[in-house]
């Protein structure tokens, strides 16, 4: 059983392939005839997602530089400090663009680094007393969140709407942030803080826009672009079933398939010999053409018969098989003990599966 599978999952086909591609088409649909129509009967693909605003107020690092040095210089020599981290970890170790900084650019780079986090330990103080504003409110608001950075002498930030698969743009925050932001509610909209790198961010839930169907004007340069597109593929379609009939005509009157193809004057594309084992195609560079495809057609046809029109990504294809070729009974040799190995796992796991099936379907589930 063991070599009966291996010889028919290395048997190799050798084909040949037209291939038709919607790029040979790009004038097809420039006259966007028919558009209105297409967005129409495609308006489920479009429809706008929930969006979402938010008023944020953000407490970067680089705001506290100058406490931070302060603070720092109270403590410590920061230059001292600058220079022996410098030393302990190597003239080497600072580069930019493969190039070796000088000692005054490296020990910049080193103050701008512990600036930062002491900056930000001071933007996290910040926040907390931030947040201790909310307690003097009558309601949670993004008014509110408004009022207390006034109070603060602080500026808030109104963000563009986003999605929630989008990062909140514009602000350099997480998409954590996001994901937090698709929880607040118009009942609770004041999140928790959010801790990135450089920053702490605090938000108000400002605005939700409702998911809703969308105007041909909303998504324009998106439904134009996928209607050129599919009017590419039917081009390129219609062109394979046009040649597929012509070549499968010459055929059927004696005519070999490449003579067929000279006649038309179609060029098919040399596929390397493939099997059922195969995964890639070693030095095939036709993107075009993938091995699933390849494996699918060929292993239903016999030698010397040609596929039907068979679509793609990118259009439509059309195989011929010109033969097959049994396993090496050599490499067979070699490689049969690791293929008998891997149909025992495989046996293995379909029997666990149906018996594990089985007790489940024989299991009875009492309510009291």
């Amino acid at each position: 059983a063991a070599r009966r599978s291996y010889k028919q999952q290395n048997l190799s086909a050798s084909t040949m392939a037209l291939m038709f591609s919607q790029t040979n088409h790009l004038s097809a649909g420039q006259d966007l005839i028919g558009l209105e129509d297409y967005f129409t009967n495609n308006m489920a693909a479009y429809r706008i997602e929930e969006k979402r605003r938010l008023r944020v107020v953000k407490f970067a690092a680089t705001n506290y530089l100058s406490e931070a040095e302060s603070r720092m210089n109270q403590s410590t020599n920061l230059q001292a400090m600058v220079e022996a981290i410098y030393q302990d970890k190597g003239t080497n170790s600072f580069t930019r663009n493969g190039e070796i900084l000088s000692a005054e650019e490296a020990m910049k780079e080193i103050k701008q680094e512990e600036l930062e986090k002491v900056g930000l330990e001071i933007a996290v103080e910040q926040t907390k007393a931030f947040m201790k504003g909310f307690a003097t409110v009558e309601a949670l608001s993004p008014a509110a969140l408004e009022q207390i950075a006034v109070d603060q002498g602080l500026t808030t930030i109104l963000s563009d709407a986003f999605s929630s698969r989008q990062v909140v743009p514009g602000l350099g925050a997480p998409f954590t942030m996001t994901q937090q932001a698709f929880q607040l509610t118009e009942e609770t909209p004041i999140g928790s803080p959010i801790e990135a790198t450089d920053a702490i961010f605090v938000m108000a839930l400002e605005e939700i826009i409702p998911d809703h169907p969308p105007t041909l004007d909303e998504v324009h340069p998106r439904v134009t672009a996928d209607f050129k597109r599919d009017k590419g593929l039917d081009a390129a379609r219609a062109e394979a079933s046009s040649v597929y009939q012509a070549i499968k005509a010459s055929m059927d009157s004696g005519k070999g398939f490449e003579e067929a193809c000279a006649e038309l004057g179609q060029t098919a594309v040399q596929v390397p010999d493939f099997s059922l084992a195969s995964r890639s195609l070693d030095g095939f560079s036709d993107t075009r053409i993938t091995v699933s495809w390849l494996q699918d057609l060929a292993f239903a046809l016999e030698a010397g018969e040609l596929s039907e029109v068979s679509n793609t990504s990118s259009g439509a294809g059309i195989l011929f098989v010109k033969g097959f070729k049994e396993a090496d009974p050599a490499k067979m040799e070699e490689e049969l003990e690791a293929h008998t190995q891997q149909l025992k796992q495989s046996g293995r796991s379909q029997t666990l599966s149906a018996w594990a099936g089985e007790e489940a379907a024989s299991i009875q589930f009492f309510t009291s």
